[in-house]
């Protein structure tokens, strides 16, 4: 570094603190993990100058000027939209473990050296389930640096748990937080799943629930409080996950299950195009075409659409899922729920895919007030929705 030739070893000697009150880790390893962290975080402005110039082209593809593709882009990195959302998201993960693996270590030598000191095991920022060892250590009461050893996995990221070298947990002073917490939540049990879930379609009709009985359920049905998690349907996973932690509010107030049927909405919706893939589509398309009609409906290009467009905002209330399938009829452009650039980075099907989930939530409801609602002012829609449920049960 500039300033320190002809200096002594000693006086040259990086040293972090890490507010435990004396160095804790120094020298070399210092300047490799910050030289880890910037190559980390040049390879991701790499890559946002790469997905810069892929998301215009996906614009200038779908019908959009160059100028008016190239502004788009720069509001969605001005507001944290869309793309530049998800990029966000990776750097902060970047910056997340590159600042715990220059921790790790310096815990590790200070346990060391403060043997009666207690430590919690705290989990990882890793979005996908974590091992079972890890989420068993995190649930126990904290121990010092010898007891942990004794429990027969070493300590975090020593490759002693199931997720082996690739653990991303550590030791901390401090207890973990609500979102670690969160994380090392479990499911409600099974039996409790499935009274549920029958409430939540107990209002069914004969035909949606032989729907049901014939696809069956998910790989997976995971259901609690598990902090920041949004609600989702995974097609991947081929699992439904329900987090009451954040429609705690909402289901207190409307009283019903909402977001169980979009999200098994979702489920069946799936298994509904892969059954239907193999057979008749006809029913699909009837379905996507009143889904246009709908959206062409509630374009501004006249006085009567403008005034029709005004209606159904007006008619939203609070009501979550009705904004939403204005949202998946609109591609985001009246209602709310998903943002435009959810439906234009996605593409395809996206908003029939949710204005049919959100089509589950509301149409078997106890109270059937705003499903009459859409029967009167989309009757097509609504017919088109119930032809399919009837086709394919």
């Amino acid at each position: 570094m500039p300033g320190t030739t002809g200096q002594s070893k000693s006086k040259t000697k990086k040293q972090v603190m890490g507010g435990l009150g004396k160095p804790i880790i120094e020298g070399s390893r210092v300047n490799i993990s910050f030289e880890a962290a910037v190559a980390a975080l040049n390879m991701e402005a790499n890559h946002l100058m790469d997905q810069m110039e892929l998301e215009t082209l996906k614009l200038i593809e779908a019908g959009y000027p160059k100028n008016l593709a190239m502004n788009e882009v720069l509001r969605q990195m001005e507001k944290n939209e869309g793309f530049m959302r998800a990029w966000t998201n990776r750097v902060n993960r970047v910056i997340a473990e590159q600042t715990k693996g220059l921790i790790a270590k310096p815990v590790e030598h200070y346990a060391e050296k403060n043997k009666d000191l207690k430590f919690h095991w705290v989990l990882g920022s890793v979005k996908t389930q974590h091992c079972p060892d890890c989420l068993r250590l995190s649930k126990m009461e904290p121990k010092n640096i010898q007891e942990w050893r004794e429990m027969g996995f070493g300590l975090p990221r020593e490759g002693g748990t199931k997720c082996n070298v690739g653990c991303q947990c550590m030791l901390s002073k401090r207890p973990p937080s609500k979102a670690q917490k969160a994380a090392a939540a479990e499911s409600i049990p099974e039996k409790e799943i499935e009274k549920t879930l029958d409430n939540a379609f107990t209002n069914a009709d004969n035909r949606l629930k032989s729907l049901i009985k014939k696809v069956g359920r998910p790989k997976s049905v995971r259901m609690g409080d598990f902090g920041d998690e949004v609600s989702h349907y995974s097609s991947f996973k081929n699992e439904v996950v329900i987090n009451f932690g954040r429609i705690g509010k909402y289901k207190k107030k409307h009283g019903d299950y909402d977001t169980i049927r979009h999200e098994y909405g979702h489920f069946l919706d799936d298994n509904i195009f892969r059954r239907l893939k193999r057979g008749n589509t006809s029913v699909v398309n009837v379905l996507r075409q009143e889904l246009e009609a709908a959206n062409n409906m509630m374009k501004m290009n006249s006085a009567a659409k403008r005034n029709f467009t005004k209606t159904m905002r007006e008619s939203i209330g609070d009501d979550l899922y009705y904004a939403d399938l204005l949202g998946g009829i609109t591609r985001g452009r009246v209602g709310h729920g998903h943002e435009i650039s959810y439906y234009k980075k996605l593409g395809g099907d996206v908003g029939l895919k949710e204005a049919v989930a959100n089509l589950f939530a509301i149409k078997y409801r106890k109270d059937q007030s705003k499903w009459k609602y859409i029967k009167k002012q989309l009757p097509e829609l609504a017919n088109a929705f119930e032809k399919l449920i009837k086709e394919v049960s």
